[in-house]
């Protein structure tokens, strides 16, 4: 009975370090796929970020010749004042 007993103890030991690995491994794959999904996320912020940057630009660069047309304009009616 005794031999019975320890076998029991010994099998439910390793039963429970088995499951404790499961545990460990999927809590590891939790963890990697956070990881990857903060990565996605921090990578389409820089994107966007990127993309909203450009857009400015774009805007500024439309502004140039409104402000070089301005520019000559005052300096025609400076001339003709």
């Amino acid at each position: 009975e005794i031999s019975d007993l320890n076998k029991m103890k010994a099998t439910s030991k390793e039963d429970i370090n088995q499951q404790l690995m499961e545990m460990d491994v999927a809590s590891a794959k939790d963890l990697n796929k956070l990881r990857r999904d903060k990565e996605k996320e921090r990578a389409l912020s820089i994107t966007q970020g990127i993309e909203g940057i450009s857009g400015v630009l774009e805007g500024a660069n439309d502004l140039i010749p409104l402000y070089k047309n301005r520019e000559k304009k005052d300096k025609v009616e400076k001339v003709d004042n």
